[in-house]
């Protein structure tokens, strides 16, 4: 009888130390708890290649790993940025009832020649998100990274009252900013503005106030759906998406191959549109389960309506996910506005097609009274503007 040969077989990896850290760090800013490196199983994979390296897996030096990459970053955005016009977007974001702001900053770089964004915080408020409290956020870290207010072109923020005061008075700060550089004169404590004195920017504006195209989108959507039709239609999409969830039917539709269909978060139209594209989907297996069932029943009518309601969801998804990209231009923001309200405005049988374009025109003000993005989109070269 003859022997088995058993080979095992081995790696051997190249890794120097700063990458083996950056690697740690990384890990870390994926979520990685600081305990996991002293983890049996992380000490198995890497816990050799560590003591080659001569890198320490205790707390306090990967803590001191992170602090360390963290300013190598700051350093590398200060440099980025250094006398330049840059952009601020910032938003809140409430979290397991903690509250949390972030911050980035775009600007163009003349290597990449293209514009960058980078992530300069996202920090927890503990105190009421007020628009004097969310100024002083703003200025902590735009001094953190060295940049001043006079060089902040604009800010792009959502249209809620905290975050248009917040564009006022860093307005007001970015006007007194100008005037101690060249009179010598004290900043002016944000907490004593009054709303008289933010009125009086309107002739004189430093920090462009950008609205938030994407939230004005969600806002357009959302009234066209709290039409009663559509509302009504939604309700009834929603009844047999519930309906089709119980347990037999789960593992009837797993059988038969179908995708199991979707429940919506009525605060967020986008999961109600995917709910309705997995119901379109269903249909079929609904037909099917409609015989003798009438929690399944839907009419050829009502068939019609939903696929029509998904088109024109569609539609506003589709624009509101190209409006996210990280590099888009003015010019980019001009022609996917304006195609998706031609588009809805063609439709005038559908009355959340027709309410959604109404919306968008009456809020297009809101968007469009910038002077920089009218002047951006004027130099765009791809477009004759007939626009504004």
């Amino acid at each position: 009888m003859g022997h088995v040969k058993i080979i095992t077989k081995r790696a051997t990896i190249s890794m120097d130390r700063e990458t083996f850290i950056r690697g740690i760090v990384q890990q870390v800013a994926d979520g990685a708890s600081l305990r996991f490196f002293s983890s049996k199983g992380f000490q198995i994979i890497a816990g050799g290649m560590a003591k080659k390296l001569d890198v320490s897996l205790c707390r306090e030096n990967i803590r001191k790993y992170v602090l360390e990459e963290e300013q190598r970053v700051i350093n590398e955005i200060k440099k980025a940025v250094r006398n330049k016009l840059v952009y601020i977007k910032m938003d809140g974001v409430r979290k397991h009832h903690r509250d949390f702001v972030g911050i980035n900053v775009q600007f163009y770089c003349n290597e990449k020649q293209s514009s960058v964004v980078k992530t300069l915080a996202c920090v927890e408020s503990k105190e009421r998100k007020t628009g004097e409290n969310l100024a002083d956020i703003v200025v902590n870290i735009l001094e953190k990274y060295g940049i001043k207010l006079t060089n902040v072109l604009a800010l792009v923020v959502d249209s809620a009252s905290n975050m248009t005061k917040t564009a006022n008075i860093l307005n007001t700060m970015s006007c007194q900013s100008e005037d101690l550089e060249n009179e010598q004169q004290e900043l002016t404590d944000p907490s004593s503005f009054t709303e008289e004195n933010l009125n009086e920017m309107s002739t004189r504006l430093n920090i462009h106030h950008q609205r938030c195209s994407v939230h004005l989108l969600q806002l357009c959507v959302k009234k066209g759906l709290e039409c009663s039709s559509s509302n009504q239609l939604v309700r009834h999409v929603r009844k047999i998406a519930t309906s089709m969830r119980r347990p037999k039917i789960m593992s009837s539709l797993d059988n038969d191959g179908y995708n199991r269909p979707k429940l919506d978060m009525e605060t967020r139209w986008g999961s109600t549109y995917k709910m309705i594209d997995r119901l379109c989907e269903l249909q079929p297996a609904i037909d099917k389960l409609a015989v003798g069932n009438d929690d399944f029943m839907v009419s050829e009518e009502n068939w019609r309506k939903i696929r029509h309601l998904k088109e024109v969801l569609s539609a506003a998804f589709v624009t509101t996910t190209r409006l996210e990209e990280e590099h888009l231009t003015p010019g980019d923001f001009v022609r996917e506005w304006a195609a998706l309200h031609h588009l809805l405005s063609t439709k005038t049988t559908c009355v959340v097609s027709s309410t959604i374009a109404g919306e968008m025109v009456r809020r297009k003000n809101l968007l469009f009274n910038n002077r920089i993005l009218v002047a951006a989109t004027f130099l765009d070269p791809r477009y004759v503007i007939l626009f504004f």
